[in-house]
């Protein structure tokens, strides 16, 4: 009927997408509240349907947040969930897919670059990881499809990455076409 619902720590959450399908973006020990602003506007631009935040270190909302993401803040679901193991185990059972950013190849062995991912074929989780550790194991193991953003081979060997929250548009805005 349209309708997903996703179960986290705290309850039920029931989705109305504004795709044909829910994507939601989780978020794993970041640490940074101008990362997150800029993740949330990013995430309302590109049509997500909801912010998870995870990691025991992770930051919470706050007016800094609100600030760098212009008031997308306030017109984005945003949930907390403690065991992200847990909910997203029981979302891949119920239909689910979650897909983990890795920084390379080399994270977890298999890794596709974002120019390879296929439409996405039913509700998607995309996870995002800290600033330091990128997404914590235990969430990479529980990954459908794990994609990084190629690097052009002439850059220095000490950039390995994006700053998360640039990372999160370029994923995002590639998602939203794939979706």
């Amino acid at each position: 009927d349209g309708r997903y619902t996703l179960d986290l720590t705290t309850g039920a959450v029931e989705l109305e997408p504004r795709r044909k399908f829910p994507l939601l973006v989780c978020l794993d020990g970041i640490q940074d509240e101008r990362n997150l602003g800029s993740i949330i506007r990013s995430a309302l631009f590109f049509g997500a349907d909801g912010i998870i935040l995870s990691g025991k270190n992770a930051c919470r909302p706050s007016p800094i947040v609100s600030k760098t993401s212009s008031g997308a803040m306030e017109c984005l679901a945003i949930y907390r969930m403690a065991e992200a193991p847990n909910v997203l185990t029981k979302a891949r059972k119920n239909g689910w897919s979650v897909v983990c950013t890795t920084v390379s190849e080399a994270d977890l062995g298999e890794s596709n670059p974002l120019n390879r991912i296929s439409k996405l074929n039913g509700p998607t989780i995309l996870v995002l990881g800290s600033e330091g550790g990128g997404v914590s194991r235990d969430i990479q193991s529980l990954s459908d499809i794990n994609v990084h953003i190629p690097p052009r081979s002439d850059i220095p060997s000490y950039i390995d990455s994006l700053n998360v929250g640039v990372a999160a548009g370029i994923l995002l805005s590639a998602l939203k076409f794939a979706g």
